[in-house]
């Protein structure tokens, strides 16, 4: 995406430069597109740091309950084999 930000900008450029009539907001848009660009990266990075931070929480949470999966499974073939029938369901 980077590389396609200059052949715009200079594009824009030559437009400008031999006077071509562009509408204001087209080009305000091409001068804040390596801006908005470098922003959004920025916050790319902001969220992928954020979720490095969560991803233990994450993991335990689901570590804790693949847990309670497991035991409740082990319950329920207990109480389905008991009533005599046999558990469908095995981890």
């Amino acid at each position: 995406m980077e590389l396609r930000i200059e052949p715009i900008e200079e594009a824009f450029n030559v437009v400008t430069r031999y006077e071509i009539p562009l509408e204001p907001s087209e080009l305000e848009l091409v001068d804040n597109l390596r801006y908005t660009w470098q922003r959004l990266q920025g916050r790319a990075l902001d969220v992928h740091v954020l979720l490095l931070t969560m991803q233990p929480h994450f993991e335990a949470d689901l570590q804790g309950n693949l847990s309670k999966f497991r035991d409740d499974n082990i319950q329920y073939c207990h109480e389905y084999r008991t009533s005599g029938k046999h558990c469908a369901l095995r981890l």
